[in-house]
């Protein structure tokens, strides 16, 4: 949870990525899940953004109280596996490899051109 100042500037993103490393790399969990309310788009933005799918949207399934009494409320929930995980990180990592690859330069006459073979 964030102070709304600090809103849209990534850190969600950047928190949920370290934690799902920290779950597939140190704790060697086979699947992680995540929940939240499907009114909380920036928090389904940023599970997305991980690379985790949605799976399920429960209808009614968490109970809140209130000075109003009690109601019900959606959930969503999405999930993504340790090879899914691994494979975003090599495709994440070949992406920014490639776009760190400098274009080619014109000095003079000549022309410097970088080759990328797989």
């Amino acid at each position: 949870m964030f102070i709304q100042a600090e809103w849209k500037k990534g850190y969600a993103t950047e928190i949920t990525k370290s934690l799902l490393k920290y779950c597939f790399k140190i704790l060697k969990v086979h699947r992680v899940c995540a929940l939240c309310h499907p009114k909380n788009i920036g928090s389904w933005k940023v599970l997305e953004k991980c690379g985790l799918r949605r799976e399920v949207h429960y209808i009614k399934k968490v109970k809140y109280l209130s000075n109003s009494g009690i109601h019900w409320e959606d959930e969503l929930e999405y999930a993504i596996l340790k090879e899914e995980h691994e494979l975003l990180l090599r495709n994440t990592a070949i992406e920014n490899w490639i776009t760190a690859v400098p274009k080619p330069q014109t000095i003079g006459t000549k022309s410097i051109n970088f080759l990328i073979q797989a």
